[in-house]
């Protein structure tokens, strides 16, 4: 029989929403899948993001780093904070250490944001030959909207 942890604050265990690592086993495992689709779903997120939490926890096996790692805790977050109409972003991890959201359109528009373990956002994003936009930002659960806009530009010229 399977029991599900509950905190004393009388929330469900951290693992079922992807926050530490799975503990229960395969069961546990597709329950917490469940549920995370469960509460995208209901907070309006884009079920292409489904793809981006399991190629985040992809890449933190690949590159032997625990998933409860706290850039792997920010990157959920980022995902978590990406509106609805934003197409899902390729993932990465840069030589920095950092993560690495790519989004591509037509004809050479891209926009990559570097996310590091402070929040700290790092970007790039080009349009044409003419038109190229890059800086730096914070990540503090909110994606701030100048950012979200030049993803919405790229995914506009699709």
């Amino acid at each position: 029989m399977t029991t599900l942890a509950i905190n004393p604050s009388g929330h469900l265990a951290p693992w079922l929403w992807g926050e530490e690592e799975d503990s229960g086993g395969p069961l546990a495992h597709r329950l917490s899948l469940t549920l995370r689709e469960a509460r995208r779903r209901l907070s309006g997120t884009a079920g292409g993001l489904d793809y981006c939490f399991d190629d985040l926890y992809a890449l933190a096996i690949e590159c032997g780093i625990p998933s409860h790692n706290n850039l792997f805790a920010v990157g959920r977050a980022f995902l978590t904070a990406l509106p609805a109409d934003i197409a899902a972003p390729s993932i990465d991890l840069d030589q920095d250490g950092d993560l690495v959201f790519d989004w591509r359109g037509p004809q050479g528009a891209m926009l990559t944001l570097c996310l590091a373990d402070d929040g700290q956002l790092n970007f790039a994003a080009r349009f044409n030959d003419h038109y190229t936009r890059n800086g730096q930002d914070t990540f503090d659960d909110s994606i701030p909207t100048d950012l979200i806009g030049l993803a919405r530009k790229v995914i506009a010229t699709r």
